[in-house]
């Protein structure tokens, strides 16, 4: 995982037409939403894995969809 990426990395990798830096990008991103959405949600209780992973899977998806609109007035994480 590459976990010291900034935001531009964050974008360049999830934009990257090689196939090997946008994969490595989408699973880190998506371990970063599980790893997040686990800890916010346990505070309320016990939470089901499966349904955080489908949680994270769909986060991905927006983001991906929306990358391009993104202008960086903001974070990206």
């Amino acid at each position: 995982m590459n976990a010291r990426r900034d935001d531009d990395q964050w974008r360049r990798d999830l934009a990257s037409v090689d196939p090997a830096v946008r994969d490595e990008a989408v699973g880190d991103l998506r371990d970063l939403l599980f790893r997040g959405l686990s800890k916010s949600l346990s505070e309320r209780g016990r939470v089901d894995d499966a349904f955080v992973d489908d949680v994270a899977q769909e986060a991905c998806l927006k983001v991906l969809d929306a990358l391009g609109r993104f202008e960086g007035r903001s974070a990206f994480r």
